[in-house]
């Protein structure tokens, strides 16, 4: 027994296959979260930087137009004004980076132009594609432009001003910076590397216990060919599911002993034993010793020092990038604010005496949220005019020592306690030194990509740690989990010495090794006693859950901008409604998935879970790709029934694969493996479709959930086993069922009542009417998506609960009328929400009250037809219970528009709240008359009262 523990030592080293993957995985889901990362860091970044040039330019042009229009208040025109040269030759001076300034007339006729190097414009002036707008912006990788259209006292167009930037310079500065992110990124990509060590090491222990127990079965192989007498088996020491086997191992040995007629083991030396570790809770011991919580606690951890590193190392870039741009922007603002103060001066006010120093502040301030104070000091220092900002706090400000670097600010500008100053020396009509005026921007806009991005950041981070808890479950599933119980089934059943169970495949790492040993012992002592053992083997189920979660994210990554991009597409269709275009194009996809899994389970045999989900993964794809590309509301409905036909064909795929796979003593975990995917969906999918959205478009939104279903279909062989347990399949919608289903009253009651109210609410309320309620209120994709997330959020961790309790107490009734009332109730702060917290408490509403009306609502529905379930089985009143709750569904986003086209989406969502407690009241109203009518006159047969369910 020595030579093994020391055969032991020396193969520790080697690593299984499972470190490798784990490895992969890790260093995978670390790599996607910095790329989303870097990607929105450098989006948010061009974001600022083109802001602050626009502001910068900006203060320009309204220096040229308040130069021009005081001539058009007077009558004049621009061709009859004859310092236009002047006027445009003086601004290119005094401003540094820029390429061109142009006065033309509104026929695009230019009537003042001057360029650095002194040539002549030519060309259409870039501001004729703008003329409807005051002030516009274009940034491109030709010309960086800024101007505004100029009109008359009689509001009609006078002419434009134009500004060009160097686009050169810009673009130089656009590389530099992504390049440091980059660099970034690729720096905090290295903490995978001490990351994936720490893994060995916790790999490590586990690995060594393993082949000192495949060596312990080895020994007692050989024992057995040599009739030797065999030593005390190893204690070794473990947690988790790992102390199972241990456990497991130590009752079957002495059977493995027996049975292969050995001589009883001698006493194991002193020392020789290990010492057991001191047993924490059983349930803590377990839970920590998991393999899947080990590894994604130490995935955590790495992802949020990853992301940390690169969100200081881009707020430093950032801070140094963007403080010359910033610094130009103070200059210029305190050009255009010291020429209206220099004005009162050259008229011999003293600048004590100035009034509409306020009024100043706030129209500079109005057009820039940086802008932080505004002052002015006398010659002799004293402040005079204080504007923004406490007389006290400012004079702090002005006094605190200058921290500038050299090279960064120009000479008259200096950074003070978090503000930089810019300030401009004022001249008396005489040329005596007159004052000051000081303008301070807050340095903390230097980092407001940051900033801005934080919420974002978060929910990447959130994002992928479910990512990473999906991939590490598959990978320790099928690695650890399955196979360990598998084996954990023989060695029982070798304790029991039956000697009737052998694996019915294994792999190559350690544990597979372990398998095979165990194996050859199995058989050796089954054909002593003339038994056949039967080879057996764990369901792949967890495939299921990565399949269910792909094919729903693929669908809810543009969940949050459905409407307003529906709704824009049908708009530009002559005589069709936003409103009823985009509940049409919502209820018709919900209309085709509902149809079409009837026929889907129909079908299910004949073509096969993997080529079913395979064509429904392929078709929708080609509907996300199609609804992205369409151009017409035709095309916009054909693509959207193909995306629910796919939706339709990949649900029932993994539906039957998870009925095939598993017996009625694990079914309900093999449906909570894949309902856990889709509610991971559910809160993935919105968050980070709203956050690409707002950055890559809605067009493009769809077009990467297509690329993720095509994903899926390549997966499918991979990610769903070919074998499978059982031949159940899919339950199909029996019309005799479903009529003997409908005659019951209570059953009628709560579908019409309960289950179709739920699902209009949420595919009215929540798909189609929240969305435009947050776009009303200003929101953006990404905010929009971050708020319907929390549906999902809520759901998923409250569901379990609700299910439990509903169990415990065996009131489905009374759940689903609570479920009814807390719906009513989150609805008013949603109808009456003037932010995004009233509408955010309203979605959380909706998803405590789903979560407790999900489970109550099955546990009603088979308690109120137990003589239709007796008779056909529970599949097919399943089956129609979904389909009804499907219609409901397909009819919620028509009614919601139908509502907001003619009342407003807030009166709309008042409507869906008093439905919502109409049905409710109904609900419990009716099951009561329904009592007292069965209590006067009793059932004759296998009915149950509704008080029993209630």
């Amino acid at each position: 027994m020595n030579s093994i523990a020391r055969d032991a030592d020396s193969q520790v080293s080697g690593r299984p296959g499972l470190f490798f993957q784990v490895a992969a995985t890790m260093v995978l889901v670390v790599v996607f979260a910095l790329v989303l990362t870097t990607l929105l860091n450098a989006l948010r970044f061009q974001e600022t930087f083109e802001d602050l040039v626009a502001r910068r330019l900006d203060v320009v042009v309204q220096d040229i137009a308040s130069d021009l229009l005081v001539g058009l208040d007077l009558g004049l025109g621009l061709e009859a004004m004859d310092n236009l040269d002047a006027i445009v030759a003086r601004q290119l001076d005094k401003s540094d980076g820029l390429a061109a300034i142009g006065i033309h007339d509104c026929a695009g006729r230019p009537l003042a132009v001057a360029r650095d190097d002194g040539a002549a414009s030519g060309g259409e002036p870039v501001w004729m594609a703008f003329l409807n707008e005051r002030y516009w912006h274009r940034f491109d990788e030709r010309i960086v432009a800024v101007g505004t259209t100029l009109r008359n006292s009689y509001g009609q167009c006078a002419g434009g001003i134009a500004i060009e930037y160097e686009a050169e310079s810009f673009r130089g500065i656009r590389e530099q910076v992504i390049g440091r992110l980059v660099g970034a990124a690729l720096l905090a990509a290295c903490l995978a590397l001490p990351a994936v060590a720490l893994l060995g090491l916790l790999l490590r222990r586990r690995h060594r216990m393993l082949l000192r127990l495949r060596l312990d079965l080895e020994a007692l192989t050989l024992a057995d060919a040599a009739g030797e007498r065999v030593r005390a088996e190893p204690r070794l020491a473990a947690t988790g599911a790992d102390s199972e086997l241990l456990d497991a191992y130590h009752a079957a040995r002495p059977v493995l002993v027996e049975e292969a007629g050995l001589a009883p083991p001698v006493a194991a030396p002193e020392g020789e034993r290990g010492q057991p570790s001191r047993r924490w809770p059983r349930a803590m011991t377990r839970w920590l010793g998991s393999p899947v919580v080990q590894v994604l606690i130490l995935t955590s951890l790495t992802l949020l020092l990853a992301l940390l590193f690169v969100s200081w190392t881009t707020a430093e870039t950032l801070r140094g990038t963007l403080l010359p741009e910033l610094a130009h922007k103070g200059t210029a603002q305190s050009l255009q604010a010291g020429r209206n103060v220099q004005r009162a001066l050259d008229l011999r006010i003293p600048l004590d005496a100035l009034v509409g120093v306020d009024s100043l502040y706030e129209e500079l301030r109005r057009d820039d949220d940086d802008l932080a104070f505004l002052a002015i000091v006398a010659a002799d220092g004293r402040l005079l005019h204080a504007a923004g900002m406490a007389r006290e706090k400012l004079a702090e400000v002005l006094a605190a020592p200058n921290d500038a670097h050299a090279g960064l600010l120009a000479a008259e500008q200096s950074r003070r306690a978090g503000y930089l100053v810019s300030s401009l020396a004022l001249r008396a009509a005489d040329g005596r030194d007159a004052g000051a005026i000081h303008l301070g921007l807050r340095e903390s806009s230097l980092i407001r990509p940051v900033q801005d991005n934080f919420a974002d950041l978060l929910i990447v981070l959130l994002v992928s740690l479910f990512i990473a808890f999906e991939l590490m479950l598959l990978v320790v599933t099928v690695n650890v989990t399955l196979p360990l119980r598998t084996t954990l089934r023989v060695l029982g059943d070798v304790a029991e010495r039956r000697f009737g169970l052998v694996h019915a495949e294994s792999a190559w790492d350690e544990l597979g090794r372990i398998a095979r040993r165990l194996d050859a012992a199995v058989r050796r002592a089954a054909g002593r006693r003339g038994i056949v053992p039967s080879a057996i083997r764990e369901p792949r189920l967890v495939g299921v859950r990565l399949l269910a979660f792909l094919f729903v994210c693929a669908e809810e990554l543009a969940r949050p901008i459905m409407p307003a991009f529906f709704g824009q597409l049908t708009a530009a269709t002559e005589g069709a409604s936003s409103h009823f275009g985009a509940g049409g194009v919502m209820a018709l996809h919900m209309a085709v998935v509902a149809l079409a899994m009837p026929i889907g389970s129909m079908l299910y045999a004949r073509i096969g879970r993997r080529r079913m989900y395979a064509a429904g993964a392929l078709f929708a794809s080609a509907g996300l790709l199609g609804t992205g590309l369409a151009d017409s509301i035709g095309q916009l409905f054909w693509w959207r029934a193909v995306s629910g036909l796919g939706y339709a064909l990949t649900f029932v795929a993994c539906q039957g694969f998870v009925i095939e796979s598993t017996a009625a003593d694990n079914r309900a975990r093999g449906s909570a493996m894949m309902v856990g995917g889709i509610m991971l969906a559910d809160i993935c999918g919105p968050a980070i479709g709203g956050i690409l959205a707002a950055w890559i478009g809605h067009a493009a939104t769809f077009m990467l959930g297509a690329a993720l279903a095509a994903l899926a279909a390549a997966l499918v062989t991979i990610l769903m086993d070919r074998h499978s347990d059982h031949a159940d399949q899919p339950p199909r919608i029996s019309l005799r069922a479903f009529a003997l289903a409908l005659r019951t009253p209570w059953l009628v009651i709560v579908l019409l009542f309960a289950a179709v109210p739920a699902k209009v609410v949420l595919g009215g309320l929540l798909y189609y009417l929240t969305p435009l309620a947050l776009m009303d209120l200003g929101a953006n994709e990404a905010q929009t998506g971050r708020i319907i997330m929390l549906y999902g959020l809520v759901a998923l961790l409250t569901g379990p609960l609700f299910a439990t309790l509903t169990d415990r107490f065996q009131r489905p009734v009374l759940s689903l009328a609570v479920g009814g009332l807390v719906t009513a109730v989150g609805v008013i702060p949603m109808a009456g929400a003037d932010s995004y917290v009233g509408v955010a408490l309203g979605v959380l509403a909706l998803g405590l009250a789903q979560s407790l009306s999900i489970p109550a609502l099955v546990a009603a529905v088979l308690t109120l037809t137990q003589r239709a379930s007796a008779v056909h089985g529970q599949g097919p009143v399943m089956a129609a219970l979904r389909l009804v709750e499907r219609l409901g569904g397909a009819a919620g986003p028509l009614a919601a528009a139908a509502l907001a086209n003619y009342f407003g989406v807030a009166r709309a969502m008042e409507f869906f709240g008093l439905y919502v407690l109409a049905s409710t009241l109904l609900l419990l109203v009716l099951l009561r008359l329904t009592d007292r009518r069965r209590q006067r006159r009793p059932p004759s047969g296998g009915g149950i009262a509704p008080e029993d369910a209630s």
